[in-house]
């Protein structure tokens, strides 16, 4: 395993998100802190509206801060009087795919560091990119066009390409939300390589509790809304990780812990929706 990232170290503090302030007011995100270390896997859980991808959008420069502040390697990057901007030090991969259908997997992935002059010369850029491809079991399909590569294929190539640009953080917002168990299972594993490989500090977004687990390093469990940090658990299982894991005692005993915090949470976000409904 490479040796983790010295950069990509965030830290929130006391965050709130209020969308609409002066009308509907939604209170997405409430005093909300904690610390995602240099090189660390981080996986965030929480019901659905607390305030996961809020959070993101705000690290990753896509939405700003009502109250509080977020530093990245020690330096403040937002907060209410100063907006952060979207930026190559921090690469998000989306739900819904980004790939450039015109160009072949090889040409998305180097596209980006061309066009920021990353690399001394396209030989460079073409060698890494083929070197990430390979990890991700994608080095025969670089020729390739993303409407003639599965779905699967695509999440892997949008994760490279947001590699290829040297990111301090990859930001990933439930990438593989759609995708089925088998195909899961596969992109876990050449994810997990490439973690292995880069050390890059990573967030991710995702509903599934046994994907967090699998993947992550530490996993934050949010609140319902307004979202701010409920627990943190830190997963203490050896890297590399394999399939094998996920059968062992220690796996289902954080998956166990994970559910009873999450479920009290699903349970709150419910009985709020139906008192909304009954208005």
């Amino acid at each position: 395993m490479a040796e983790k990232s010295k950069q990509g170290h965030i830290v929130a503090k006391n965050v709130t998100k209020i969308y609409d302030p002066y009308g509907v007011n939604i209170h997405a995100v409430d005093d909300c802190s904690f610390e995602i270390k240099p090189g660390d896997f981080m996986a965030m859980v929480g019901p659905s509206g607390c305030g996961k991808t809020t959070m993101l959008n705000m690290i990753a420069g896509f939405d700003t801060v009502t109250e509080g502040e977020i530093f990245m390697d020690g330096e403040l990057i937002a907060s209410a009087e100063k907006k952060l901007m979207p930026g190559p030090d921090r690469m998000v991969v989306f739900q819904l795919g980004a790939l450039f259908p015109w160009r072949t997997v090889i040409e998305n992935v180097c596209f980006g560091p061309k066009m920021q002059g990353t690399y001394s010369d396209e030989k460079e850029i073409k060698e890494k990119a083929r070197e990430l491809l390979r990890v991700a079991g994608l080095e025969e399909f670089e020729n390739d066009y993303p409407m003639s590569i599965s779905s699967g294929m695509q999440r892997r190539v949008e994760i490279v390409r947001a590699l290829m640009t040297g990111p301090k953080i990859l930001l990933l917002d439930e990438p593989f939300r759609a995708l089925d168990a088998m195909t899961k299972s596969v992109i876990h594993r050449h994810l997990l390589e490439l973690y292995d490989l880069t050390g890059k500090t990573i967030m991710f977004i995702t509903h599934d509790l046994r994907e967090a687990v699998f993947l992550a390093s530490t996993v934050f469990v949010m609140t319902t809304r307004p979202g701010t940090l409920k627990k943190m658990i830190k997963i203490d299982i050896p890297r590399p990780r394999n399939i094998d894991v996920i059968t062992s005692q220690k796996f289902l005993g954080y998956m166990q812990e994970l559910i009873d915090a999450v479920h009290k949470e699903a349970v709150k976000a419910f009985e709020r929706g139906e008192r909304e409904l009954a208005r």
